[in-house]
């Protein structure tokens, strides 16, 4: 396969079925990466859960989802020299504000009636904004290190499962699933490219 990804003049490489897992090149820093990644998504996902049962989701998602918008394209401009193009920059920032007024809006209490409580608030005010910085960081960690989803997402569903565990028995029985799985697509991989 040659050419170039549409839309790009990066060139567009082949792989050979050996080395390749679940459709993805094998190799330590894809790996420890992926599982990183996987973490980061689990606790976000944690994050978010304990945000809904603290002050509810008409709060948590506008939140979480304004402050990852502001976090990738914060990210987007200082780390991958995005929105260069003419007015992107003016664009993209004036883009954000009502981004980020409608999150307030959602997120407004009158403080007198039904509703969350001022401790309440702040608890899921502080997991809603660890959770947006779990789900807004991860993706940009594979994209500085060159890292592509097919190689990163075998591994990611490995911390993602190591992620949802909370009790050592969870742990243990969860590790034990995860080295068979990873066995299995090996031997998978291994067969396939015979």
């Amino acid at each position: 396969m040659s050419g170039t990804l549409p839309g790009s003049s990066r060139p567009l490489r082949s792989r050979s079925r050996s080395g390749t897992v679940a459709g993805g090149v094998w190799s330590v820093k894809a790996s420890l990466l992926g599982v990183l990644s996987g973490l980061m998504w689990s606790c976000g996902q944690i994050l978010v859960l304990r945000g809904f049962a603290t002050w509810g989701v008409s709060r948590t998602m506008p939140v979480t989802t304004a402050l990852q918008l502001v976090l990738n394209g914060v990210i987007g401009i200082i780390a991958f020299g995005e929105w260069r193009a003419p007015g992107a920059m003016p664009l993209g920032l004036t883009a954000l504000g009502p981004v980020i007024l409608g999150a307030v809006a959602c997120s407004w209490n009158e403080g007198t009636g039904a509703g969350p409580t001022a401790a309440q608030r702040r608890t899921g005010l502080t997991v809603t904004i660890g959770s947006a910085f779990m789900y807004g960081l991860y993706p940009s960690i594979l994209r500085g290190a060159g890292v592509s989803t097919p190689d990163a997402l075998a591994p990611m569903s490995i911390g993602l499962l190591l992620g949802q565990t909370r009790t050592r028995k969870e742990t243990a029985v969860t590790v034990v699933g995860v080295v068979a799985a990873v066995i299995g697509v090996v031997l998978l991989g291994t067969a396939s490219s015979r």
